[in-house]
């Protein structure tokens, strides 16, 4: 069982131990440096539960912002792909470092709302089974050397030789007994005066050959009805680009877009999308980026979504939203996360036909 990882300063070792303790309340395993025992080797230890956890959260204020552990550790969670849950409890804005990572305020010393603790509970679900699918993986036997294969391979080709001269063997004598047989029944029968066999044929009516065949009903099986994929419609297009007042650009296409039965009178809209930045710092790619907006209704995503696209590289991921069958048309607002400038938010329509 994975846990999660808290980074602060010792001097915010009060609002730590108070956001553990509401971490615990909720049935996450938590930890924090100073439950090491004595004779712990501590940088050993730090790395070792840091490797491991589920998820990252890194308390910021100008006490750990000042921290060279704390600057490690989250150098190191970043690097080991941990998502990565800041909260804001002193300072005007975000550090740099995590500019692209979407935050969560804390200032006033208040713990954070229902929808950390939801977006906490998906990345610890989404890593332990990502943890489970490797050990399935890893568990699965190495490839026998080519030696051994191609040494095999040899010894089934002898046997399989051998076993066609004994097959053939055996045909032959079969052929061989049912001759001789033959012929001595051909001996034993008497002869035609004329010395000739006759042989009688009789009419052969092909439609009458064939016995009726009598068909059985079989019980019936009840199956699931299949699913039927529902178009979504573009018509601005399905692609965005945000440009910062600093030049760095971030994109967004959708690389797929249709409507799936969920259950009677709700359908399950699911996006295809890949996310593309020219960043140094790179850019989070995850679920509050996103947003379908119905009217004076905005809607989160029903999936769970956190993935780090690095500079020049694209990342695909799956956006989900769950609608009612009536709705005929809706808007997807893409926000770069975590980044406040002019022109972060782009629109793009979809229509439901």
């Amino acid at each position: 069982m994975g846990h999660i990882f808290i980074s602060y300063s010792h001097k915010d070792t009060e609002y730590a131990h108070a956001l553990a303790d509401s971490l615990q309340s909720m049935s996450f395993t938590v930890w924090i440096d100073e439950r090491l025992d004595y004779g712990s080797q501590w940088p050993s230890e730090i790395q070792k539960q840091l490797d491991s956890c589920d998820a990252f959260i890194l308390i910021m204020s100008p006490r750990s912002f000042a921290s060279e552990w704390v600057q490690s550790e989250l150098q190191r969670a970043k690097r080991k792909l941990k998502p990565v849950f800041p909260l804001l409890l002193e300072g005007d804005e975000p550090w740099l470092s995590v500019e692209s990572t979407q935050y969560y305020d804390v200032r006033n010393r208040k713990l954070p709302d229902d929808e950390f603790y939801a977006d906490l509970k998906h990345a610890v679900s989404a890593n332990q089974t990502a943890q489970t699918i490797s050990q399935i993986q890893g568990s699965v036997k190495k490839t026998e050397p080519v030696k051994n294969i191609q040494s095999r391979i040899k010894a089934v080709g002898i046997f399989a030789l051998l076993g066609g001269f004994v097959a053939v063997f055996s045909v032959c004598l079969v052929m061989g007994v049912l001759l001789v047989q033959r012929a001595s029944d051909n001996r034993s029968a008497s002869p035609d005066p004329t010395g000739l066999e006759v042989v009688t044929s009789q009419p052969t009516h092909l439609e009458n050959t064939t016995p009726p065949t009598t068909l059985t009903a079989m019980p019936s099986i009840p199956t699931e009805p299949s699913a039927i994929s529902l178009p979504v419609q573009l018509p601005d297009g399905g692609q965005v680009m945000m440009i910062a007042p600093w030049g760095d650009k971030y994109q967004y296409t959708i690389l797929s877009a249709q409507r799936e039965p969920l259950s009677p009178g709700r359908l399950l809209l699911h996006l295809r999308i890949r996310a593309w930045t020219d960043s140094t710092s790179g850019l989070n790619f995850w679920s509050d980026s996103f947003r379908l907006v119905m009217g004076d209704l905005s809607f989160a995503p029903v999936n769970f979504l956190n993935e780090v696209v690095k500079q020049d590289a694209t990342v695909d991921g799956d956006v989900e939203f769950e609608i009612d069958d009536s709705l005929t048309d809706a808007v997807l607002a893409i926000k770069v996360g975590g980044l406040d400038f002019l022109g972060n938010t782009k629109e793009l329509h979809l229509i439901f036909p």
